[in-house]
């Protein structure tokens, strides 16, 4: 079960591009989930992956955030 201490926000687009602070533009995420959003040390995905049982769906939408922040991908093969 998820509580909502167990949650963090991310903005989509960022404000100084022209983004802002409205419900849409937020994602509600778990505190790994959100770590693997900024994460791009090799070492540090594996730790914050491996609890996680991501199904293609929960993959698609990670990257999605990903490539917001400007990171690439991650593969979970």
């Amino acid at each position: 079960d998820v509580c909502s201490s167990d949650l963090n926000v991310i903005i989509k687009k960022h404000k100084s591009m022209g983004g802002g602070y409205d419900y849409r533009n937020l994602a509600w995420l778990v505190y790994e989930v959100h770590k693997l959003v900024h994460a791009v040390d090799e070492k540090i995905i594996k730790y914050y992956s491996e609890g996680l049982n991501l199904d293609k769906k929960g993959v698609k939408r990670l990257n999605y955030l990903r490539k917001l922040v400007g990171n690439s991908e991650i593969n979970f093969n």
